[in-house]
């Protein structure tokens, strides 16, 4: 009892309980359902090491913080997951991440709740025990660090190790510059860039530390920033290993936050970072205090507390720098003006009853934002509502008209952001992986079912126009929020009629509400009446289709994107037999290919069979293959020199003069169309176009062939002179070409 009594008595209550109240308002509400627009970057890119390449080939972020979940996810296979590693990734990869972003987003709120207890321990080392527990108890409750803690991103883990390093900083000026310290301080630094770019600036305020350590710090400073750039470079080793791609990267990265206006608001960066992201992430009465932080008594600022000083005007001057609305890349800001808001309220010593009121101003307002928030996501999300209407009503699936792609993943198997994540696979594992991949998902029994997403563009064309002339339905979901950009192709078709509203699902007002732009949590940072839960109000109808295909299964999907892939390996192994054996069941499928597979993978399909048809001596299917080709991609040239080819081989040359020709008109630039237009044009008796035909190849490029088909033709054409130098030229491409012995002859024979 005594020893229970002691512990009572030490800070160990207070520690714990403080810790507790952190990771309550942190915890990762909702279950990742829904996902913001960037969590899949974490699920993707982990996984993608497990092929043995840890080159994540996608450099916009640095890869500490992706090398450490990929260590997470896979103690959660080895513990928790009966299946094969190759199940366990494909099922996780295209199908449903939902536990891996629960994974996550829970050790993301492990360590905002270090980034709190590592706050205590800065405040308490600049303004003694009070000062610890109060910038501690600031960010417990600052909305600003609360409202991210929760999401699977960067910027969590980056301000824990940005904390560390301000941590290890003040103790290297005030252990009079411990090597130790330096050192530390050096590798929180480079672990911060590791895992977020702009966190790197850290260092500044390390070597800045280093300065004012006492008369080595030369060799202090040293020590840090070699320390600072050996951790970034094992921690993130292909920033340096692959620069090109890195360069490429972060070239697009500030293309889109410096000058794309996207991400930028009307007023000045500096006023923005001030009236929204502070007054919301902070509270007024925080502002209010950390002005007087600066103001107050600013000669007595000590070397450790310039050091913080100096974070807080290199991360400001980055913020309003960039010009970015991004409300979370003020997070590093937050255990800086935590600790300095200690600074006056306890060098001031007011009053008890002056000390309570400043208090509850500082806590009651940011707590109140803090409590409402969390109530507010744990309340529900229309997303949420959507989809489990949707399992419930549609549970084999349906097709899908979205009108924003910024509202989140809803969670529901659809074909468009798999395919994103199958160039991500493929760019990590090679093909025979995503074949087996796909062959493993299309014999699960267990998957959810398939919703396909009806292309705006092509809305219009197959809505029909009178009820009786329909033959199937699409569900049309309009997103109403101050965020979301009205969609221009469900305001037509709405505008003319033809959608028939059921649905609505409501968060409340959000157009009373104030939200951070951009950043699509849909979660007010203010404005909190107005609101009954997140996510966009969402109203859902139907719209009449001229389209009355049946839809695929998942199964069915996932082994047509088999045969699609295994076909196109076949194919590139011209073993024409195996190509068909893949390629004729998605050619006779009865599903609508324009809504389940992409133009491109449809058209390589069509022209794929057709050159198989084509090897196999079958002329008639490959012209109908190709001619499908065209109707897909009427742009493009190649398949129409292919009908040429099917069309000679038919013994049909003017259609296959018809093609040829309109494979040049659209720029096709390949000598083999010209060769076979002449070889077309010769068959015709159309002497003279075959000659300017073949003139046309060897210009694009010198052919043996096109040479000897020149020199006849000249000799027919009474020019031997022009025959015999295009004869010469034939034999010295090729020597040994079939014709060589009767061209020598030819040629000796010349007076």
């Amino acid at each position: 009892m005594a020893a229970l009594s002691e512990k009572l008595k030490s800070p160990f209550l207070l520690w714990s309980a403080l810790l507790l109240l952190a990771l309550w308002l942190r915890w990762p509400l909702p279950e990742p359902g829904w996902q913001h627009v960037d969590e899949w970057v974490y699920v993707v890119h982990p996984l993608g090491f497990w092929g043995g390449d840890f080159n994540p080939h996608f450099l916009i972020y640095p890869t500490f913080h992706l090398y450490l979940l990929s260590a997470l996810y896979y103690i959660y296979y080895l513990l928790f997951s009966p299946e094969s590693l190759e199940a366990f990734v494909a099922y996780r990869y295209f199908v449903d991440d939902h536990d891996l972003v629960a994974l996550a987003r829970g050790f993301n709120t492990l360590l905002a709740v270090g980034t709190v207890a590592v706050t205590v321990h800065l405040g308490r080392r600049l303004y003694g025990e009070k000062g610890g527990w109060l910038a501690g108890l600031l960010l417990t409750l600052m909305p600003l660090h609360v409202r991210f803690s929760h999401l699977a991103n960067t910027d969590v883990p980056s301000t824990l190790w940005i904390s560390l390093a301000l941590l290890w900083s003040v103790r290297l000026v005030q252990e009079e510059g411990r090597r130790s310290d330096a050192l530390l301080a050096g590798v929180f630094a480079g672990l911060a860039g590791a895992t977020k770019y702009p966190a790197c600036l850290v260092l500044v305020p390390v070597l800045a530390a280093a300065w004012w350590s006492g008369p080595d710090r030369l060799r202090h400073a040293a020590i840090a920033a070699a320390a600072a750039l050996a951790a970034a470079a094992l921690a993130t080793p292909y920033v340096w290993l692959d620069w090109p791609r890195c360069w490429a990267d972060l070239t697009t990265s500030a293309r889109q936050h410096l000058v794309e206006a996207e991400h930028r608001t009307a007023d000045a960066p500096w006023l923005h970072l001030l009236h929204h992201t502070l007054w919301y992430g902070l509270g007024l009465a925080g502002m209010a205090s950390l002005a007087l932080a600066f103001l107050w008594r600013p000669r007595t600022w000590s070397s450790a507390e310039k050091v913080l000083l100096v974070g807080m005007g290199v991360f400001v001057l980055l913020l309003v720098s960039a010009q970015s609305v991004f409300m979370r890349y003020a997070l590093p800001l937050t255990p800086m003006m935590a600790v300095l808001i200690a600074r006056p309220l306890l060098g001031l010593k007011p009053g008890r009853l002056i000390l309570a009121g400043w208090l509850a101003a500082l806590l009651l307002e940011p707590a109140w934002s803090s409590l409402q928030a969390r109530a507010l996501v744990s309340a529900g999300d229309t997303r949420m509502q959507l989809r489990q209407w949707l399992l419930q009503q549609h549970p084999e699936g349906a097709r899908i008209l979205p009108s924003s792609e910024i509202a989140g993943n809803l969670g529901l198997l659809s074909p468009a952001p798999l395919y994103v994540r199958q160039k991500r696979f493929s760019g990590r594992f090679d093909l025979q992986r995503l074949i087996r991949a796909y062959a493993l998902l299309s014999q699960r029994p267990d998957l959810p079912p398939l919703y396909l997403a009806w292309n705006p563009a092509i809305a219009e064309e197959y809505a029909a126009p009178q009820p009786d002339q329909a033959a199937g339905s699409a569900l049309v979901l309009s997103y109403v929020h101050p965020l979301c950009p009205p969609n221009q192709a469900i305001a037509a078709l709405d505008g003319a009629g033809r959608i028939d509203w059921q649905e609505r699902f409501s968060p409340g007002d959000p157009a009373q509400a104030v939200f951070d732009p951009v950043d699509w949590n849909f979660v007010p940072v203010a404005g909190w009446g107005a609101q009954q839960q997140t996510g966009p109000d969402i109203h859902l109808g139907k719209l009449a289709l001229r389209v009355g295909h049946p839809l695929p299964s998942s199964q069915a999907f996932f082994a047509l994107l088999h045969g699609l892939m295994a076909g196109k390996v076949a194919a590139a192994a011209e073993d024409w037999r195996e190509t068909l054996r893949y390629y004729e069941p998605i050619l006779k499928t009865p599903y609508f290919l324009p809504e389940v597979l992409p133009d491109f993978y449809t058209y390589g399909v069509y022209l794929d069979a057709g050159r198989a048809y084509q090897g196999l001596g079958q002329f008639q299917p490959a012209l109908a293959c190709w001619q499908e080709a065209t109707r897909l991609e009427p742009g493009k040239g190649e398949a129409h020199h292919l009908i040429g080819l099917a069309y000679s081989a038919l013994g049909q040359e003017i259609p296959a003069v018809q093609a040829y020709l309109r494979a040049i008109s659209l720029q096709v630039d390949d000598p083999g169309v010209y060769y076979n237009l002449g070889l077309s044009l010769v068959k015709l008796n159309r002497l003279p176009e075959a000659v300017a035909a073949f003139e046309a190849c060897v210009a694009r490029k010198p052919d043996a062939d096109a040479y000897v088909n020149l020199g006849v033709l000249y000799t027919n054409a009474g020019q031997p002179d022009r025959a015999r130098a295009n004869f010469a030229r034939a034999l010295e491409l090729a020597p040994n070409h079939p014709q060589a012995a009767a061209i020598r002859q030819e040629l000796q024979a010349a007076p």
